[in-house]
């Protein structure tokens, strides 16, 4: 029999769907739904004594063979208080990936919105090296070689069997969760332990997503979803994408001339005046950026959850930036691009309303930092402005011991 992996769609499903006032299954998640929004207070949270290797016998640094696994227990609201009969027989099982698991807690809406109807309990379990739940402590020398999908694979199946156990859940069903890296350890999960999980629903989970495959992984797959996004097909405008495009080329040729520069530096209110031609040409990849993850929180209400819950963006906030962009034409003039582009990034850098300048010259450096950040983000970013160098966010990571998904993304 084959394993039943349910997977949602290309890169930009909604993989996290909000609680927010939205049509899902065409009922309104607003008001008549309240009830079933996602809430820290009908959570309790747990630690789990894991185990460090799972597949070796060699001690591992320090002789840290166990650390304290975080995970959250909710309960629907809807079944509190019920009848013994009617408490949660199934459990909802979130794979956690490259954050902080209560990230997750509060942006899975439709763990939340489907647990009082299957009379599931739901957990959320915390990805090593993120969040609270920490394996070494920082600068233990070799600790990075813990962090790896199929160690985490083995945490959520040592996870999962003491739950079923304690729970008397043996005959209820075991349905896993997952969006982007959390549905590809989901869908991973149902293949390697079958017998520990009934089901997974795997959303923008990117399983071929590796070179050397055949047939080869398209590597501009992602910008061409990107590039519909913001366009009349994704509900933009076709002027978005055009502007957008004809604005790159005019960067790269003002770069080459201190008058260019000058007008780079004013159009887009750098915080430093761009003093060299790779200075300049870096705005390129500083403008493109937020467009990748607009896209992936393109969702039609406010959200905060692509800004790590430091801020919240717009609903459909790839529209939002394209607004400033719908006017413009490629022979439209350069302040004119320059500017519209600006503004377009800056739905994504200047989300507080509070930026008063934009790139530094250091594309390492931009002036709201991106979610590629994760996990021990503060801390990392604290290191790397303490040494004041270009040091490789990864490598930052190694040193403090905490989960970063550059460092996964290149290891694996």
């Amino acid at each position: 029999m084959q394993p039943l992996v349910l997977l949602l769609g290309s890169v930009f499903v909604m993989q996290y769907v909000s609680v927010a006032s939205v049509q899902i299954h065409g009922r309104s998640t607003g008001a008549a739904w309240a009830a079933k929004t996602a809430s820290m207070k009908d959570c309790k949270v747990h630690w789990f004594e894991q185990q460090t290797d799972h597949f070796s016998w060699i001690p591992p640094p320090g002789n840290r063979t166990t650390f304290r696994q975080r995970y959250f227990i909710c309960h629907p609201p809807g079944l509190a208080g019920q009848a013994v009969q009617k408490k949660p027989k199934n459990i909802f099982y979130y794979f956690g990936n490259e954050d902080n698991v209560e990230l997750y807690v509060n942006n899975t809406g439709l763990m939340w919105e489907s647990a009082e109807e299957f009379q599931a309990v739901m957990v959320f379990a915390e990805h090593r090296f993120y969040g609270e739940t920490m394996p070494f402590p920082p600068g233990t020398e070799g600790c990075m070689s813990y962090l790896t999908t199929e160690q985490a694979l083995a945490d959520s199946a040592r996870l999962l069997q003491l739950i079923r156990a304690g729970r008397s859940a043996e005959q209820g069903a075991v349905i896993g969760f997952g969006g982007s890296y959390g549905g590809m350890m989901a869908a991973w999960f149902r293949i390697k332990y079958p017998h520990l999980v009934d089901g997974v629903v795997a959303g923008s989970a990117p399983i071929w997503s590796f070179l050397g495959m055949e047939p080869p992984y398209n590597s501009g797959g992602y910008y061409d979803i990107v590039t519909r996004d913001a366009s009349a097909a994704g509900g933009a405008t076709d002027n978005c994408k055009n502007a957008f495009r004809a604005g790159q080329p005019r960067i790269y040729a003002l770069a080459d001339s201190a008058d260019g520069r000058k007008l780079l530096s004013k159009s887009f209110r750098t915080c430093v005046d761009l003093a060299t031609p790779e200075q300049a040409k870096g705005l390129v990849a500083w403008a493109q950026e937020p467009w990748s993850w607009l896209a992936m929180g393109n969702f039609p209400y406010a959200s905060g959850y692509l800004l790590h819950g430091h801020g919240t963006l717009p609903p459909w906030p790839v529209r939002a930036a394209c607004a400033a962009l719908d006017a413009l034409t490629p022979a439209s003039s350069d302040s004119e691009l320059l500017a519209g582009m600006r503004e377009a990034a800056a739905v994504y850098y200047n989300h507080s309303g509070s930026v008063h300048c934009f790139y530094n010259g250091n594309t390492d450096e931009h002036s709201s930092p991106p979610r590629t950040m994760l996990g021990g983000a503060s801390r990392i970013r604290k290191t790397l402005a303490n040494n004041n160098s270009n040091k490789v966010r990864s490598n930052a990571a190694a040193d403090m011991c905490e989960g970063d998904w550059d460092y996964q993304w290149c290891t694996e």
